[in-house]
C-alpha cells in the first residue's frame, strides 16, 4: 500500500474506459480517477506544507498525453493551457513527462524541458518530454 496512482481525464468516453480498465485489472484500491479539466483537479498543491496534499515532493511523477492534433482536434490550445496551470498549481517539487507530437503546442507550457525521449508509434514521431517543476 505504498503506491497511490491518481488519474484525471477530461474526455468522458476515455474516462469511462479508464474506469473499466481499473476494475478489470483489480487495482481499484490503489488507483483513483477524476473526471474533468485538469486545471480544476485539486491535489492540495496550493500549500506544499499541508498534510492533505496528495503530491509528495520529489516522489510524485505526472505523466500526461494531452491532445496534439491527430485524433483529438477540439480545444487543443485550451488543454495545453490547462495543463500548464495545473502543473504550476499542483506539481511543484515534482517531475512531469508529457507525450507530444507537436513541438509548437509544447511551447504553451512555457517551461524548459529537462530531457527528450524520441518514440515512434505507427507513422508518428513523438517525444516524451521531461520537466522538473520547481516550487514557487
Amino acid at each position: 500500500k505504498n503506491v497511490k496512482i491518481l488519474g484525471n481525464e477530461k474526455n468522458p468516453r476515455a474516462f469511462s474506459l479508464a474506469q473499466s480498465s481499473v476494475r478489470t485489472a483489480g487495482v481499484g484500491a490503489m488507483v483513483s480517477l477524476s473526471e474533468g479539466d485538469c486545471v480544476d483537479w485539486d491535489l492540495g498543491g496550493g500549500d506544499a506544507t499541508t498534510n492533505n496534499r496528495d503530491v509528495i515532493e520529489g516522489r510524485t511523477m505526472f505523466v500526461c498525453n494531452p491532445p496534439w492534433g491527430l485524433r483529438l482536434t477540439e480545444d487543443i490550445d485550451e488543454s495545453w493551457v490547462s495543463l500548464r496551470e495545473f502543473l504550476r498549481l499542483e506539481a511543484g517539487g515534482c517531475e512531469s513527462w508529457v507525450l507530444s507530437g507537436n513541438k509548437d503546442l509544447t511551447k504553451i507550457l512555457r517551461m524548459k524541458k529537462s530531457r527528450t525521449v524520441v518514440v515512434k508509434t505507427a507513422d508518428e514521431d513523438l517525444r516524451w518530454l521531461q520537466y522538473h517543476i520547481f516550487q514557487k
